[in-house]
């Protein structure tokens, strides 16, 4: 199945999801697997997920159907529009026609930073999105049928106020699992204001999706976790950058010659979350349920016109000329110059199961 957290500020937004997919038969889930993304950014100024029907037209998952929907309109507001009209289209076709109501349920949530005109003021706020056949504004659930899909913006944040607002989408987290949750950030918003760091929210998110994965079944605990700062670029035209990731290494040792580095074999949640400021792009955070360095995922990046696939690296080798010691604990480069080389590729168009 899926979670999806969500956490507006002022300056930053946060969205984690699980990577969960699940088969059903007669309401039993016979068949499970843990690294399907769910993850999109969207012109570098905000991310999606979904939860509900995973496999859609011609046996696409949910998540890349929507990216090549919202690749076809020229900004955020009319692709949205175009997401709803073909999804509500889409659930007119068999087979999906013919599903029953519980099986129909699909929405995409978002986040960004929306240009809000105030008192003849423009600023950068930040906004939830929903695209759903089954979800109101404020995300919850509604009774069948779930024929026709609606868009809706929301700005809950006062503006420039050092708070945040949470969202859950898909599974609940357990028992009381929100609230705390919610005290647990209002605490480091509280103690900190404008000092709270992006890094620190997304490992929170994280911590809470992998606690409810360890008692519920439907809920997986490799998570993508994606970043959007306030300050993101504005479009370039062709000149559109990405950020993919990066990675901790093993340290070198002293040698006279040339050696190979390569991540550890495992990395903590905090490693995991040790990242340079956001500055102006955003960036996507994969941190799989083992703690181990590789295999890594991105979300999906979409443009106008543009969509660039999941990007998924096996395997890391930074060759580095020959150190030595300085003698206080550092080391420095004596002669040569680095390689590194990487094995990755682009997932597209695979196919999958139902959510």
């Amino acid at each position: 199945m899926t979670m999806i957290l969500t956490c507006l500020t002022k300056d930053f937004i946060v969205q984690a999801s699980d990577r969960r997919l699940v088969y059903r038969r007669a309401g039993k889930i016979i068949y499970k697997e843990d690294d399907r993304n769910k993850a999109l950014i969207y012109d570098n100024h905000t991310v999606f997920a979904y939860t509900g029907l995973a496999t859609l037209s011609n046996r696409k998952f949910a998540i890349d159907w929507a990216a090549g929907r919202l690749a076809q309109q020229a900004n955020l507001h009319d692709a949205m529009g175009y997401l709803c009209e073909c999804a509500t289209k889409l659930m007119e076709i068999h087979p999906l026609s013919s599903y029953p109501d519980d099986q129909r349920r699909l929405g995409f949530v978002g986040a960004g930073f929306i240009n809000h005109v105030e008192a003849a003021k423009t600023t950068r706020r930040p906004g939830y999105l929903i695209i759903s056949n089954f979800m109101n504004h404020e995300g919850e659930p509604q009774p069948p049928p779930y024929n026709t899909f609606k868009a809706y913006y929301n700005l809950p944040l006062p503006v420039d106020e050092p708070t945040f607002k949470l969202f859950r989408a898909g599974q609940p987290l357990e028992e009381d699992g929100e609230k705390q949750l919610n005290r647990m950030l209002r605490r480091y918003f509280q103690k900190k204001q404008n000092r709270v760091q992006p890094e620190t929210i997304g490992r929170l998110l994280t911590c809470a999706i992998q606690e409810t994965a360890a008692i519920n079944k439907k809920v997986g605990k490799n998570i993508i976790c994606t970043f959007v700062p306030r300050a993101y670029r504005e479009d370039t035209g062709d000149n559109r950058e990405i950020h993919a990731g990066g990675m901790i290494l093993n340290q070198p040792v002293t040698s006279e010659g040339p050696q190979q580095v390569t991540p550890p074999g495992h990395l903590s949640n905090q490693e995991r979350f040790m990242m340079p400021p956001l500055l102006d792009l955003p960036r996507c955070i994969y941190i799989p349920g083992d703690n181990s360095s590789l295999q890594l995922y991105t979300a999906i990046h979409v443009f106008p016109q543009l969509v660039v696939p999941e990007l998924y690296t096996n395997d890391i080798v930074v060759t580095i000329p020959p150190v030595r010691s300085t003698g206080v604990g550092e080391m420095e480069i004596t002669a040569g110059d680095w390689s590194g080389s990487l094995t990755a590729k682009l997932i597209n168009g695979k196919e999958g199961l139902t959510d």
